[in-house]
Parts: structure tokens; sequence; C-alpha cells
């Protein structure tokens, strides 16, 4: 009778276990679901967009991996030298499998873009800072997020095209005779808006999460990928076009890319999709 008291009182406290767990996962993941925004269309299957705030250990999260899951992965994980880059690849695969319920493993094709080895959905990741963000769809999709840095403006050159240059200065800056570049004029000293900031926050983003819906190894992002930003907003949709002219070993169609994006603080989530 003590015996089977023992068990009892261990399977009650190990499912209290796995409901404090699960009420952690829930109050951990926030899924965007911006109306007409990031779920303008439900497709077959869905679409289900998650971030994760990493807080936790590297054990904490292995912890939350099965121990098949944790066989499997380990090898992987070992490889890896720097710890931020070892608790991002966890936090992307307690998402897909805790979270998505994803059948299969994540697993990567020559040009390292994500797939999940069984293809029931398709995935694409990033990382920016402590964040993890992770798509899962029935389709093809991109997704970036980018916290901001000043770093940003300082290779701006390298990403950013003429025209869309244009476009962020002649739609976001209203004195147009003050226009220097990227940068505003004011009582002689140069600062730069905030609106602007955000622009070439975006621009990069979008263009990041083109990459990945392309799939291109060798895409050209400042000549190939135009973005038409000509104003920011908190959220919104925007436009952008693929060039097929610079796209290198690689013969593409020329093809129109709807861009979601949502601001939080000084953070863009952006998401990527045929139009």
């Amino acid at each position: 009778q003590n015996h089977n008291r023992q068990s009892q009182y261990s399977q009650h406290q190990n499912r209290r276990r796995q409901y404090k767990l699960a009420a952690e996962w829930r109050a951990k993941i926030i899924t965007l679901c911006m109306p007409l925004i990031f779920n303008k269309r439900q497709r077959s299957g869905g679409t289900l967009f998650c971030v994760w705030k990493i807080s936790e250990s590297e054990e904490a999260l292995l912890s939350l991996l099965s121990p098949c899951l944790q066989t499997y992965y380990m090898p992987q994980l070992k490889a890896m030298h720097s710890d931020k880059r070892r608790l991002e690849w966890l936090a992307v695969r307690v998402v897909a499998h805790k979270v998505a319920n994803v059948d299969g493993h994540i697993i990567y094709d020559n040009q390292g873009i994500p797939a999940v080895d069984s293809r029931s959905r398709h995935i694409s990741i990033s990382h920016s800072g402590d964040t993890v963000f992770v798509a899962f769809s029935a389709r093809r999709i991109g997704v970036d997020v980018q916290y901001y840095s000043d770093k940003l403006l300082k290779v701006a050159a390298h990403f950013i095209n003429e025209e869309e240059l244009n476009n962020i200065n002649s739609g976001l800056l209203i004195d147009k005779s003050q226009v220097d570049g990227i940068y505003y004029k004011n009582n002689g000293t140069t600062q730069i808006t905030s609106k602007i900031k955000r622009a070439h926050l975006l621009i990069w983003g979008a263009k990041e999460s083109i990459y990945k819906l392309c799939g291109i190894k060798d895409l050209d992002l400042k000549n190939c990928v135009t973005v038409d930003v000509r104003d920011v907003y908190r959220y919104g949709c925007i436009a952008a076009t693929v060039n097929p002219d610079y796209v290198k070993n690689n013969p593409v169609k020329s093809r129109k890319i709807t861009i979601k994006y949502m601001f939080s603080g000084d953070c863009v989530y952006v998401v990527a999709e045929d139009d």
C-alpha cells in the first residue's frame, strides 16, 4: 500500500510539473496575429508566427525537448562553439516541437535554408538579440527580426539602392531643401530622424526575409531587390520587387513580393510572401 501511495504521489507530482511547464510555454510564446497584417489570409494548414524571448539556460532549454530529440540534435549542438548561437538554436527547436508540434526534424539544405525533413510544413527562422522569430506555413515564407543599431546607417550604402534612397528622402522628409543623403540638417547640425532609422531597419529586414523566401544563395540584395518604402507606420504592408537581371547563376522570373511588418520598440518583425 505504501508503495502504491508513493507511486500515485509521484505521478501526481509529474503531472503538476508538466502542467507548470505547459503554462510557462504558453506565457513565453507570443503569436503575432495582427488583423489584416500577419493573418490577412488563412491558407490550408494556416501560418503560425512565434516569438521566443530567451531567458533560460542551455540546460533548461534542452530539458524541454524529448529524450529522442535531445539524442538527435546533440551532435549538432556540440559542434557549436558560440554560447549565444547554441541558445538561439535550442530555442528554435523548442518552439518547433513544443509549440508548433512539428512532425519531423529541422534540417538545412546545401544553401543553409531550413526545412522540416518530413516536408509537413515550411519553416523560416530569424534571431536578433535575445529574440527568436519563427514561422511555420503551408507554403514558402521568409521572416526576419531586427533590432536597430547605428551600424545600420553606416552600412546603408551596401544594401539600399538609389531608388529606395530617393523614396526615403521624398516620402519621409518634408523639407526637401534640407535633405543631404539620408540626413536631415537642422540649424547647422546633422540629425537623423526616427522615421529614417525605421525606414532603414525595415528595408534591411525586408531584404533579409526576401532572401530567405527566394532561397537563392547569390542574391544581390542591393540591386536585385527593391523595397517600396515611402512612409513608415507602426505596422503595415509594403511591396517589393525582385529583378532577375541581378541574380547570378540563378535564372529566375521577376516577382512581386508582399512585405508585412510590425514595429515593437526598437525592433521590427518582417514577413515576406509571394503575391
